[in-house]
């Protein structure tokens, strides 16, 4: 009886709050759309979501009044050949008129993801599973996704001739895309019918939340066109339909005023709030569709707080890298924070992806003290970062060890991107074991926006950070060690590291403006193969060298313990790009030492303009040279150089072997009449018996 009692209450209350259904058409056949074009119809692409606004004016002028919209259709003009599947609609309010951008308002499933039959010409209608109230003030937004069975190229009539009408994201891909904003637009819209039921009790429109803190806030709304009798009733929820019980109710009450306040509310929480209007005599209006919002952090970071994933979490401990990154996302910091991870806690596998925190300065810095514990990762080719920073500013990383677990050995072990600026690596252990030979794909310090493939760089990717201390490779094989892509970075200082047992360039750099790479030291000792057949410990490749200086590194043992080809090109230094006359590049105070037999050496190989070599030592050793390549201390390669000075260097030569052996080398064409240049005052020691007419003729071709 009680059951029964209920039903008659719920049938009294839809025959006292609705109207019967009326059909209302909203354009008119004004285009028939293009099969290749963007709608609601269109198997053209494999998945598609479409995004595409219907005014309150148009629907008020088609004799719309807030009530509940129960379907949709459009006009068919040429019928599809397949099926069109997952179909999903979702229908939301909107203050936006039109679909010149991605729309993020709050939507419900009103017709839950189906098979579209390809139906015949005419209107196509669909009926909802769960109906739309309209509020009868706001514009409605349509949200439809799905992907197509195959190839088909039906049509339907849209209207409305003016830009961004509709907006798309169109792609060939066989699982849905409605997580993917659209983003592209089209200056008409669906013809469209909507099946729709006024209301008597009509739902609240306009409602925000505002005032939000970490524990409650204000939520805030508009009467209908038809002010209910008795007030309002809402729930705030973090999961869970309105009316559907105490799981997931966080608060709920009922008001006669436009806002209440709810307090009891938990930090860092997503919640949804609901309201209904109550007209009286047990009569209410449907839920409105959920407005969701996040409640803040207490309070933002300061101090020190551990990372230890063996012990529970807490206020002032994380569990992984992820959840504290999180935080401080959510909480920002207002003085500076230090992060110890707890010694022999690792390792931790997981992808660390550091983004800009609020309130972070010079003064109010993140540091993350690793105490040599282990970030393990398995990147792939499309996201080959195992640690980066996007947008990363004042974070200081010391004493990590960093390692990929991919077999293929992909990894970009730390990796600066979207104007990363300001930051510190010391003391990190970057850990190449798992790969003991030689491979391309691994570099250590990366400092470009290319995520697949470090060459393809857009934009400042890192400027003024600071890179020092670090051991890159001596436990496996990696490509480059320290990597600057092409662009126009800015102040990094790159200060004694010691990068080993790379397998084509320790440093690459591409570009850098008033740059110091100061105190490293490049070598191999480990290898047991080596690629490819041309190794060169600092190339200066392309870009601009303005105002950098390179000082008091030491490049050695490039060829190390290895085997080699007698073709084999050894390089200490390859400047092909260097500064201007007001900002020149500046090389002092190096060593340069390579020692090996077969293949050809070279200490520097210079093509640069406005380049200043000065206080450099230059040192090829080795027995019994083997193969048809020249070794120098000093090399020359292209045309019209100017503007390069050599001054107070030495360098000293003892090799034997080979076809040719020069201190420096200079050949026809490098110097122009025009040129402007100095080699000067240097101290030349040449010990190679074999080879003393080359020693006296270092100088080849004309100036």
């Amino acid at each position: 009886m009680k059951r029964f009692f209920t039903l008659l209450l719920f049938v009294s209350f839809c025959a006292t709050n609705v109207y019967s259904q009326t059909t209302i058409t909203l354009g008119s056949e004004q285009f028939n759309i293009n099969s290749s074009l963007a709608s609601p119809y269109s198997g053209w692409f494999s998945s598609n979501r479409l995004q595409f606004v219907y005014t309150a004016a148009e629907l008020t002028n088609a004799g719309a009044s807030a009530g509940s919209i129960s379907a949709f259709a459009f006009k068919v003009t040429a019928v599809n050949t397949a099926n069109l599947n997952n179909y999903e609609i979702r229908m939301g309010h909107t203050s936006a008129t039109n679909a010149a951008a991605h729309n993020n308002d709050p939507t419900m499933v009103v017709k839950n993801a189906h098979t579209l039959v390809p139906g015949s010409l005419g209107w196509y209608t669909i009926i909802f599973d769960t109906p739309f109230e309209w509020n009868g003030v706001e514009n409605i937004l349509l949200d439809i996704c799905y992907v197509r069975q195959s190839f088909t190229s039906g049509t339907i009539w849209t209207y409305n001739n003016t830009p961004n009408q509709l907006r798309s994201n169109r792609q060939s891909v066989s699982t849905p895309i409605c997580d993917l904003d659209v983003n592209s637009g089209l200056d008409s819209k669906p013809h469209a019918q909507f099946i729709y039921t006024a209301s008597t009790c009509q739902i609240p429109n306009g409602i925000n939340v505002s005032n939000i803190t970490a524990t409650g806030a204000t939520i805030n709304w508009n009467a209908p066109p038809n002010a209910p009798s008795s007030g309002y009733e809402y729930e705030v929820r973090t999961s869970g339909l309105p009316g559907s019980g105490p799981t997931g109710l966080v608060a709920s009450g009922s008001t006669t005023g436009l806002s209440v306040s709810v307090t009891g509310l938990t930090e860092l929480t997503d919640y949804v709030v609901y309201l209904r209007s109550n007209c009286g005599s047990n009569v209410f209006s449907t839920y409105t569709v959920g407005i969701p919002f996040k409640t803040i952090c207490s309070a933002p970071l300061a101090g020190t707080y551990t990372l230890d994933k063996n012990s529970a979490a807490s206020a002032t401990n994380f569990t992984s890298f992820s959840t504290l990154i999180k935080r401080l996302s959510d909480c920002g910091v207002s003085a500076p924070v230090v992060v110890n991870v707890v010694a022999n806690t690792g390792p931790y596998d997981e992808q660390v992806i550091l983004t800009e925190i609020s309130g972070t300065s010079t003064i109010n810095t993140i540091t993350i003290n690793g105490n040599g514990e282990t970030i393990r990762f398995n990147p792939s080719s499309t996201d080959r970062s195992i640690v980066r920073l996007e947008g990363a500013k004042h974070y200081i990383l010391d004493s990590l060890t960093i390692k990929s677990t991919n077999i293929n050995n992909f990894g970009h072990f730390i990796q600066f991107t979207q104007s990363s600026d300001s930051n510190v690596v010391r003391k990190c252990l970057f850990d190449f074991s798992l790969n003991s030979t030689a491979h391309t794909q691994y570099y250590g310090v990366v400092i470009s926006n290319g995520i697949s493939n470090i060459y393809n760089n857009v934009g400042i990717s890192g400027n003024y950070n600071l890179i020092e201390n670090n051991q890159i490779g001596g436990t496996g094989a990696v490509a480059t060690g320290i990597f600057l892509a092409t662009g126009t970075a800015e102040g990094n200082l790159f200060k004694f590291n010691k990068i080993i047992d790379w397998t084509s360039v320790g440093i690459e750099s591409l570009g850098c403006v008033g740059c110091l790479f100061e105190g490293n030291e490049i070598y191999r000792q480990n290898l047991s193969a080596i690629l490819p057949s041309n190794k060169v410990g600092l190339s200066f490749n392309s870009g601009p060298h303005h105002n950098t200086v390179v000082r008091n590194n030491k490049i050695w043992k490039i060829k190390g313990n290895l085997p080699g080809s007698n073709t084999d090109l050894y390089i200490g230094m390859s400047l092909v790009t260097g500064g201007t006359q007001a900002s020149p590049l500046s090389v002092y105070n190096n060593v340069v030492e390579l020692d090996g037999t077969s293949g050809e050496y070279v200490g520097i190989s210079l093509s640069a303009n406005h380049t200043y070599l000065y206080h450099n030592t230059i040192v090829i050793k080795g027995l019994n040279q083997t193969g048809t390549g020249q070794s120098s201390c000093l090399t020359f390669n292209g045309g019209g150089i100017t503007r390069t000075y050599i001054k107070n260097n030495i360098f000293y030569f003892d090799r034997t072997g080979g076809s040719s052996q020069r201190l420096i080398s200079i050949n026809n064409g490098n110097f122009s009449s025009s040129s402007l240049y100095q080699i000067d005052n240097n101290v030349y020691e040449f010990h190679s018996p074999d080879r003393e007419l080359d020693a006296l003729a270092f100088v080849v071709g004309s100036v």
